[in-house]
């Protein structure tokens, strides 16, 4: 599949095969590491891809929230 991706604010427009097509996006932090991360609007997914894994017990690691005031 081949696609022209645009970003534009919270909706990512691609053209795949001379069709357009619009997906609607939100920003979410992931509530076992933290990080941010784009999902698709009105989507419940909890987590990031990774964690995600880790949760299914399909890998082994998992990043963690830096201690207050230290950087990671």
């Amino acid at each position: 599949m081949q696609g022209f991706f645009i970003a534009a604010g919270l909706r990512l427009e691609a053209i795949v095969n001379g069709e357009l097509r619009v997906i609607r996006m939100e920003l979410k932090y992931c509530e076992a590491c933290g990080a941010l991360r784009l999902r698709p609007h009105g989507s419940d997914a909890p987590y990031c891809g990774r964690c995600a894994r880790v949760m299914a017990g399909l890998s082994r690691t998992v990043r963690t929230k830096p201690a207050e005031g230290k950087r990671a």
